[in-house]
């Protein structure tokens, strides 16, 4: 019966040991910085292990002794004393990539933020995400154009070489007609033994020799040129194909993260570009045909001199001997007559005026682009003196000691994984927090030690100008790719672009030289009018993602004022500056951005109310191990005790207890 008491009391021991340690744990976390929570919402302990285990063992022996703060004392049955404790697992408010903070905001936020915001946000990241892929698909477009240009060069070179071919005033049937007949009058002096003035005329023979081996040395090695440049030109179709096939595998495979709009304006560029490539491919030029005349000329030479080869090495074995020091000149006579009379059958059947490729060279005065060079320019500058209207802020922070700089990142790769609808509410329900608590560009507000808060949230540079720079460049290429778009989609301005194209490069034999300058231009106008915008969103303006004409700034004579139409209807439903960062910190990494965020917490509270603070020694989760002693009662009356032969005087409880903010 005692025994049976005795299990009853150590049982309710146990129980009651339990509650001690909660109810040691819930009082330690009780004095969580509350600065920290009143300014952003967050609970931690700013208390290092040691101080944490005091404080806990001196909640846990007061628990322990309750009896002594009421006015009856009761007995005390149980009889529990804390015998020792320890922390077995400790988190700060940095461990596991920020994960335990990440809980705490999207518990905080839960409640406050509308399923429609969160709805709209994930709209307005999927419509933006299109920006990557139209920057991807611009840069494809200009790898084809590139591949084009490269066709258009190697088409040129073969045209100069053609010319140069084509326009020789050499006449080598007349030059070997010419060594012929003096050859004829070397022989009959030779028989008259007139030595002197067949002197004279073997020097004429040497002479017109050289000059006809010049002239198909010479001519050979244009036609190589022709030749090389051909299979050059094999190359570069090829690789233009390549890039043109690379462009319609990249619409065709991510033709579903695309507006229907966005893709069918893409896939009719690139249907262009590929019909400049098929006709290129079908021999439009000539080259090919041009190839086959060039290797069949260039046989004739190659066999002319040929014919020329053993008068040639009977004239380098005789050298600058006098004709009247050789000693079987009628030989020499003979060899020569019969190679001239070979070279003349066989180069019958050349002909310099036969080659020909269907490209004509730039004529016309080639303007400078002036444009592009304005643009190019703006990029190289910086586009923050365009943008901003008054003082950018110079406030500069020292982030080297910052959580996001300090701590191991693993950008989140072990967070719960909710799947992915609940993964996206949960971004944007710490987007949202983000933005309640902290300020950015257009707040212009003065903060703490940054302005420009969220900024440095997502771009993580010790200065405000810094960061916003960065920003201004992502939105700018956001901004570039939709207006690329839009002018795509806007036939009089590819018009006037095209013809502005035409005047700078002159009359061409290849119509995509135009279209590659009218490219670029189109590209330089995108990006102008995208600092338009970019000016308007800090201005706190909305800009449509894809523009209508009434929306569109900068006409082509235009570009270098830079500044928005007069007298443009306000825009209601476009996106405001906000919206690009909401969007921003919605794809960024979350792991990263939890640190950031921590990183001004930590500037803002140490900068506030105490210099020594540091967000890496709050504790925001404990597991600690308790261990308690009871002492025996019922179980300790001498004949018991000898019955069940128990000698020790108490049993030992062990409490493992977790608690986190």
């Amino acid at each position: 019966m005692f025994t049976s008491i005795e299990r009853a009391r150590i049982e309710s021991a146990k129980v009651r040991c339990e509650e001690i340690t909660y109810l040691a744990l819930d009082s330690c976390f009780s004095r969580y910085a509350r600065e920290i929570f009143e300014d952003y919402g967050l609970m931690m302990l700013w208390k290092d292990e040691t101080s944490f285990v005091n404080e806990y063992q001196s909640f846990a022996e007061k628990n322990c002794e309750y009896k002594l703060d009421m006015a009856v004392k009761p007995m005390d049955i149980l009889s529990i004393e804390e015998n020792e404790s320890y922390i077995s697992k400790l988190k700060m408010a940095t461990s596991e990539d920020g994960e335990l903070i990440e809980k705490q905001i999207c518990n905080y936020m839960k409640l406050s933020v509308p399923g429609d915001i969160i709805e709209e946000l994930l709209n307005n990241s999927k419509t933006l995400s299109q920006s990557e892929g139209i920057s991807e698909f611009n840069d494809k477009m200009e790898n084809c154009s590139e591949a084009l240009n490269n066709v258009e060069e190697s088409v040129e070179s073969i045209s100069d070489m053609v010319n140069t071919v084509s326009s020789s005033e050499e006449n080598p049937v007349q030059m070997l007609d010419g060594i012929n007949s003096k050859i004829t009058r070397l022989r009959i002096l030779t028989e008259e033994e007139n030595i002197e003035e067949a002197e004279g005329v073997y020097k004429e023979i040497l002479k017109e020799y050289s000059a006809f081996e010049n002239w198909a040395t010479t001519m050979y090695e244009n036609i190589r040129s022709i030749l090389t440049d051909s299979n050059l030109y094999l190359v570069n179709i090829s690789d233009a194909k390549d890039e043109v096939n690379s462009v319609e595998n990249f619409l065709t495979s991510n033709k579903g993260s695309y507006q229907q709009k966005v893709y069918e304006l893409m896939k009719s560029e690139m249907d262009d570009v590929k019909e400049e490539i098929l006709s290129a491919d079908n021999d439009v030029y000539g080259v090919i045909e041009n190839r086959d005349i060039s290797l069949e000329q260039g046989r004739i030479i190659l066999n002319v001199k040929k014919d020329l080869e053993d008068s040639q090495k009977l004239i380098e074995e005789y050298g600058n001997m006098k004709f009247s020091d050789i000693e079987d000149k009628q030989y020499l006579i003979e060899v020569m007559e019969k190679d001239i009379a070979e070279a003349k059958n066989d180069i019958s059947g050349f002909d310099n005026q036969i080659f020909n490729v269907n490209y004509e060279k730039k004529s016309g005065k080639e303007q400078k682009n002036e444009i592009v060079d304005f643009v190019n320019k703006i990029k190289e500058n910086g586009v923050i003196n365009y943008v901003v209207s008054g003082n950018v802020s110079d406030k500069k922070v020292d982030i080297k000691s910052l959580p996001s700089n300090t701590c191991d990142l693993n950008e989140g790769k072990e967070w719960k994984n909710y799947g992915e609808i609940e993964n996206a509410t949960r971004k944007a329900l710490v987007g949202q927090y983000i933005f309640d608590n902290f300020i950015c560009y257009t707040n212009k507000a003065d903060g703490e030690c940054l302005n420009y808060e969220i900024e440095y949230i997502l771009k993580g540079k010790s200065s405000d100008k810094e960061n916003i720079n960065e920003i201004i460049d992502d939105i700018l290429l956001i901004r570039e790719g939709f207006n690329f778009v839009y002018l795509l989609g806007d036939s009089q301005k590819k018009q006037e672009a095209y013809g502005l194209a035409a005047a700078i490069t002159g009359f061409t034999g290849m119509p995509v030289v135009i279209r590659i300058t009218q490219a670029l231009i189109l590209a330089a106008w995108a990006y102008a009018e995208s600092v338009v915008d970019v000016k308007e969103l800090l201005e706190g303006k909305r800009v449509s993602i894809i523009k209508n004409t009434d929306e569109w700034n900068l006409s082509l004579t235009g570009i270098k004022e830079l500044s928005s139409k007069e007298q443009k209807t306000e825009n209601k439903s476009g996106l405001l500056y906000e919206d690009y960062l909401r969007v921003f910190l919605f794809s960024q990494n979350k792991a990263m951005q939890i640190y950031r965020v921590l990183d001004v917490i930590q500037l803002n509270i140490s900068k506030k109310y105490n210099a020594n603070f540091k967000v890496k020694d709050c504790i925001v989760s404990v597991e600690v191990k308790s261990e308690y002693k009871v002492e025996r009662l019922f179980t300790d009356i001498g004949f018991i005790r000898d019955m069940i032969n128990k000698k020790n005087k108490g049993y030992l409880i062990n409490v493992n207890q977790k608690y986190a903010y």
